[in-house]
């Protein structure tokens, strides 16, 4: 925050304040969805694991998963990606990304 209060018109105290606060990101997602495809009926969920780098020794849920790239088990994170897919367009928006234990 004290970079963004340094660069910015703002102060570092009004970023952490706002930061505080209670968002529903699922909902915001959801308008922005709506904004982009329009309520067409053709829609589908797609769901993807992905595999996050970390070397830390005391990062919660850290251990070894799949990395597609590397053809390996890599030690790191796994997060979950879920998606809303437009049939009709070939478009995807990501609703929300899980860490998975």
């Amino acid at each position: 925050f004290t970079q963004m209060g340094r660069y910015s018109d703002s102060s570092e105290q009004r970023f952490r304040q706002l930061f505080e606060r209670e968002f529903d990101w699922m909902e915001f997602n959801l308008f922005l969805m709506r904004q982009r495809f329009g309520e067409s009926a053709r829609k589908a969920i797609a769901i993807d694991a992905s595999y996050i780098s970390k070397s830390g020794k005391k990062t919660p849920y850290i251990g070894k998963f799949w990395s597609g790239c590397a053809s390996a088990m890599k030690r790191g994170l796994e997060i979950l990606g879920i998606g809303i897919v437009d049939i009709d367009s070939r478009d995807c928006m990501m609703l929300r990304a899980e860490q998975t234990p």
